[in-house]
């Protein structure tokens, strides 16, 4: 099997695949985002196209090829097949099911993370950054793992929404498309840098001496939480009220928050 289809078998590694052919479908091939692109190399070939005798085209299919579209004038050459080929891409079945992704440091540069806006009604519950015996991932290993828990009244799509354990990179690890958290329910993601294995896999490990965690819905902080150093299998979240300090709990993975024992 070539090397390709292997890597596309991994379904997280298939899912960040067509977020970033929709990216490209969706963003990049805009008449407004590529069409400098094109006007770029035409200005630079136009002159020594006129004078060519060996092309194996003719300066007007090059001229009309490389042709922006202008009032009434369709768009056609380049711009009419990259119209046309987005259209396509973003049909496809399993294109238009994912959601769009940005390149992790432009989206940093471009987005300023702000606290004010519609915050879904998620809340990170529960966090355990050492894990010796209190659940396995789908996989059977003890890892790190961070709750999440919707307090809401509906059901809340957590499509493209992003965990992070670092303040200067809060778009760290985006959630995949189609993860929903129903009312009243919890929802454990694995932070252990296992991105290609089945489930939900943060890229990244949680430090058992502490650290904060963000939440974050486009550029709006849904939620923070900051936790002090964790002994093994003893996990940190609040009692009784989300608003409540947090304090050392019985680890309970996808389940309503236990005193520690």
């Amino acid at each position: 099997m070539p090397l390709r289809s292997k890597i596309l078998a991994v379904p997280a590694y298939r899912q960040k695949y067509l977020q970033y052919v929709r990216t490209i479908a969706e963003f990049k091939m805009e008449s407004e985002t590529i069409g400098p692109v094109i006007q770029q190399f035409r200005s630079l070939l136009l002159e020594e196209m006129k004078v060519d005798t060996r092309s194996a085209t003719s300066f007007d299919a090059f001229n009309s090829m490389t042709s922006a579209a202008s009032g009434e004038k369709p768009a056609s050459g380049l711009y009419k097949f990259l119209k046309d080929r987005s259209a396509f891409l973003l049909a496809h079945d399993e294109i238009k099911r994912v959601a769009s992704i940005e390149n992790v440091s432009s989206k940093t540069e471009a987005l300023s993370v702000t606290t004010s806006g519609p915050k879904p009604s998620v809340a990170i519950n529960e966090i355990l950054a050492s894990n010796k015996k209190s659940q396995k991932d789908p996989q059977g290993e003890m890892e790190d793992w961070i709750e999440l828990f919707n307090h809401g009244d509906a059901d809340v799509d957590l499509s493209g929404m992003y965990l992070s354990d670092n303040p200067e990179n809060m778009f760290k690890w985006q959630i995949p498309s189609g993860t929903v958290l129903e009312v009243g329910k919890y929802l454990v993601i694995w932070a252990d840098e296992d991105g290609g294995d089945t489930g939900l896999h943060a890229n990244f490990k949680l430090s058992i001496k502490g650290e904060s965690v963000t939440l974050v819905h486009r550029n709006v902080l849904v939620d923070k939480v900051e936790f002090g150093a964790q002994k093994s299998d003893v996990s940190s979240g609040p009692l009784g009220s989300l608003q409540g300090p947090w304090k050392e709990l019985t680890p309970t993975p996808g389940a309503a928050n236990r005193p520690l024992e």
